[in-house]
């Protein structure tokens, strides 16, 4: 009997044990593989509209640039060449800041190079400046002292079209457009075009 009665107690024993063990293995197995489980959220999904035409023409600024072509000028035109120009004028910008007349040449028309070239029109513009006596003499000149001056660090956010190929790059100011350069487009490319 007292053999019985410790076999019993072992027995007993050993069932508790295996019930703790089996319970904190249980619950160690459940906290590691808890953390493990994310729950991912329903991702939200916005439909995107159609763009309609009609909003298209009520875009100020698309109207405001394009009002002289009579509907020669899509929006996805208007957004490309916008983008183009405003590149151009940053990077001329940090040209002015360096003063790189040479770097600023490749920016120009063909014809705005030749024009401003000549000592002639140097001569003429010079009559005009605010300092009298000053006389420019050549291209770098009139980069230094007529082109920068007039340029440097101004906010530039809005083009105007002449035409398909000639656009005005401006700051808008209340219900005045400052124009401070002007664009021609030569082999897809918009070049300085200088104004005589």
């Amino acid at each position: 009997m007292k053999k019985f009665r410790t076999s019993l107690f072992f027995c007993l024993i050993s069932c508790i044990c295996f019930s703790i063990i089996g319970c904190s293995s249980n619950k160690k197995k459940s906290e590691t593989l808890e953390p493990d489980i994310v729950i991912a959220p329903t991702p939200v999904i916005e439909e995107k509209q159609a763009v309609n035409p009609e909003a298209i023409q009520n875009n100020d600024e698309f109207t405001r640039s394009t009002v002289n072509l009579k509907q020669e000028i899509s929006i996805d035109t208007f957004n490309t060449d916008k983008l183009a120009i405003l590149k151009t004028i940053s990077e001329l910008n940090t040209i002015m800041y360096q003063k790189d007349f040479y770097t600023w040449k490749k920016y120009l028309s063909k014809d705005s190079l030749q024009y401003w070239s000549n000592p002639q029109n140097l001569s003429e513009v010079s009559k005009k400046l605010p300092i009298k006596g000053y006389e420019l003499t050549s291209l770098e000149d009139y980069f230094n002292l007529i082109f920068i001056p007039a340029r440097i660090g101004r906010e530039i956010g809005e083009i105007r079209y002449i035409s398909e190929d000639n656009v005005k790059a401006v700051q808008v100011q209340g219900n005045r457009d400052i124009i401070y350069y002007s664009f021609i487009k030569i082999n897809d490319k918009w070049l300085l075009n200088l104004e005589k």
